[in-house]
């Protein structure tokens, strides 16, 4: 049966996937604590000036250092760091205070996922039908002469082709917007997530034809640096396919050239879903640059303001959720991937 063995094997990827979350979680827990300088100082300053009275800024700093516990030892700080993480508690933003980190994640990264998923599905899906033909001994030889272009598209980072289809698409052709992800005349309204009853209202923004139209040149970057790597991968895994003993057997039943790449397909798709993880993995990264050149309201301009202000909470709850999204997409694959491939069963890991 192939269910047997699954509570095991379920319990065995759901403790690595915790361990990958906490180790995550730990290290970005101190290595912004490595950088020099004063958040809270830094903050205050920003918000009132370097003219301000500095008794009236070393008195705020030691209130709010007080406040946001930093002035605890480094272990305390830690297992209340543990401890908020794992119940959910994002806490306060310090260089926005009063605003909730949770309330200016939300803002964000429905913006950044509306890029990054779109992006690395269609890369994915044409990559990998691309490397599928490529693959095929039967296929005209001029159609191979496509693979250094997309060797050289694998090379070139997403930030890059950004800039390129701006220049042509946006400036040159004017056939897309310059930059943002709405028409400029709208302002955004969020629903804090006290007021989620209300959600409905939440979904009253830009129009899907203004949304549609500012995402597709991001999209269109963080898709195409994207298909070199999915069709040299889906041709590789094709081409050792093909040399296997039950493909020269199903070959020499007489199997149509259809069939047999449809059956060479099949089982060379299951590395590539594996690899999905890894390539939205990269797409998250590459976004945030991405949407820095755009202007896009997305998780990249969060987090880049954060570094730059050392802003704990806001580091670490968008780490937290960018982990979180990665591991859990591992897990699931994990746990899917037996059924899907015959040669593998939940007992047997």
């Amino acid at each position: 049966m192939k269910l047997k063995g699954f509570w095991g094997f379920f319990g065995r990827r759901f403790l690595l996937f915790i361990l990958v979350v906490w180790s995550a979680v730990t290290i970005n827990f101190i290595v912004p604590r490595l950088a020099p300088g004063n958040p809270i100082r830094q903050a205050i300053i920003t918000r009132y000036g370097l003219t301000a009275d500095q008794s009236v800024v070393n008195s705020l700093v030691i209130y709010y250092e007080g406040y946001f516990g930093l002035n605890d030892p480094l272990y305390v700080q830690y297992f209340r760091f543990l401890k908020n993480t794992f119940s959910g508690d994002l806490g306060f933003s310090i260089t926005a205070y009063p605003r909730y980190v949770s309330d200016m994640i939300l803002e964000k990264i429905l913006w950044t996922l509306q890029l990054v998923l779109p992006a690395t599905l269609i890369a994915s899906v044409i990559g990998s039908l691309l490397g599928a033909i490529f693959a095929f001994p039967r296929i005209p030889k001029a159609i191979n002469l496509v693979v250094p272009l997309l060797i050289l598209f694998s090379a070139i980072p997403a930030f890059l082709a950004a800039i390129a289809l701006i220049y042509v698409f946006a400036y040159k052709l004017d056939l897309f917007p310059l930059v943002g992800a709405y028409d400029p005349t709208f302002v955004p309204h969020i629903i804090p997530i006290s007021q989620w009853a209300s959600l409905p209202n939440y979904l009253h923004g830009p129009t899907f034809q203004q949304i549609l139209k500012h995402s597709i040149l991001p999209i269109a970057a963080l898709a195409v640096v994207q298909l070199g790597g999915w069709a040299l991968g889906m041709r590789g895994m094709m081409v050792t396919i093909q040399g296997e003993d039950y493909m020269t057997f199903a070959e020499a039943k007489g199997l149509t050239d259809g069939r047999m790449f449809s059956y060479t397909v099949r089982n060379a798709l299951l590395p590539q879903i594996t690899g999905f993880g890894l390539a939205l993995s990269g797409a998250l990264m590459g976004g945030i640059l991405v949407e820095s050149i755009f202007g896009y309201p997305g998780i990249g301009g969060l987090i880049n303001g954060a570094i730059a202000a050392k802003d704990y909470p806001v580091i670490y709850a968008n780490s937290l959720i960018l982990i979180t999204m990665l591991a859990g997409v591992t897990f699931v694959l994990d746990l899917i991937y037996p059924l899907i491939d015959p040669r593998i069963s939940y007992s047997e890991k």
